[in-house]
């Protein structure tokens, strides 16, 4: 399940980044901000669905993968995790989609620098080495990631 939700998100900035560098080309400026914000809210759609099918029935998507009950049970606050995840991960892939369609690179390379190296990474090392946390802390830290990416582009479209 969650490959579905990266293979929607690189969908959602594949399609905003055409989209947005084809009205662009056009000289369509505000075609092109419409497309990049259409494809962000429409992600945001998906995200309710997934992030709801996740959140409503981890037991069951978990169980499509193994049998095994104390696995089962381990990856329960996961895909709630990544349930809540949801909204932020595909609003920065379809935002980072519009910013590469519109020939910006560097906006997106920042917000993946924010959310990898400063909040996740490090959120995960203090989490698993300083605090002894349970897995469940590091899997909150990749949701930090996502939301810190997904804030920075939604700043920077503004």
């Amino acid at each position: 399940m969650p490959s579905t939700a990266h293979s929607i998100s690189l969908a959602f900035g594949t399609a905003a980044s055409t989209l947005v560098g084809q009205a662009l080309g056009a000289g369509r400026r505000e075609a092109a901000v419409s497309a990049g914000w259409r494809a962000t809210h429409l992600s945001l759609v998906v995200a309710v669905v997934l992030g709801g099918a996740w959140a409503a029935m981890p037991r069951f998507l978990a169980g499509l993968f193994t049998h095994d009950a104390a696995l089962i049970d381990e990856l329960v606050p996961f895909m709630i995790t990544l349930a809540l995840a949801q909204p932020a991960l595909q609003s920065h892939f379809a935002l980072g989609g519009a910013h590469r369609g519109a020939g910006d690179t560097f906006t997106p390379f920042v917000a993946a620098a924010i959310g990898n190296s400063r909040c996740a990474c490090r959120l995960a090392f203090l989490f698993a080495l300083a605090f002894d946390a349970p897995v469940l802390w590091i899997w909150l830290a990749i949701l930090v990631d996502h939301v810190a990416r997904a804030v920075w582009l939604e700043a920077r479209e503004r």
